[in-house]
């Protein structure tokens, strides 16, 4: 794991490569989707893994860029549903405008 020294007001920066990128342009596309499905979105712009799809979400929640709602299917099973927050939208906006993806 990379180790990147950034101030805790720009923490966020660290989050961005290639797969965060894929990432957010696929819950852009998705709008309200489970990890697998943005996983599956992902495929329009690359090739992650379902692990890295899911630790990126992760990252994103906690830097205000998702939104997840738990959602109990019956008995004991639960499902992570996930959408952007105002804050990833604009984020994902921006870069989809920069990739030509509008």
């Amino acid at each position: 794991m990379r180790v990147y020294r950034v101030r805790d007001k720009y923490s966020l920066i660290k989050v961005l490569d290639p797969y965060s990128i894929m990432t957010l342009l696929a819950l852009r596309d998705a709008q309200r989707a489970n990890a697998g499905d943005i996983n599956r979105y992902c495929f329009k712009y690359g090739s992650p893994q379902p692990r890295t799809t899911t630790r990126k979400l992760a990252d994103f929640k906690k830097y205000g860029l998702v939104e997840e709602e738990v959602v109990q299917k019956g008995g004991f099973i639960v499902e992570k549903i996930y959408r952007l927050s105002e804050k990833g939208k604009k984020l994902a906006d921006v870069i989809a405008e920069l990739l030509g993806e509008e």
